[in-house]
């Protein structure tokens, strides 16, 4: 860390974390907020969208799933619950 660095920290009081460290919370927040892995990956300017997604997958598992679960209920419709059968 620059000594400009350093300082900025001691002024803001807060610990010092690495550059790269700062890259993965803001994919992290991305993600969590449905940004398209396409988008993140030009924010962080990763090579190709398989290192973006092959980094966070752990983060966009969890963010399908709450995708696809929003959809299930949009279809459901009102009244009917994930463990009525609707044929």
């Amino acid at each position: 860390m620059s000594e400009r660095s350093e300082a900025l920290v001691r002024r803001a009081g807060v610990r010092p974390i690495r550059l790269h460290d700062l890259r993965h919370s803001c994919a992290t927040l991305l993600f969590a907020q449905h940004v398209e892995a396409a988008t993140v990956q030009r924010i962080l300017r990763h090579s190709s969208i398989s290192v973006t997604t092959g980094t966070y997958l752990k983060v966009i598992d969890p963010v399908q799933r709450e995708a696809v679960a929003s959809m299930d209920k949009l279809f459901r419709g009102p009244g009917l619950s994930s463990n009525d059968v609707v044929s």
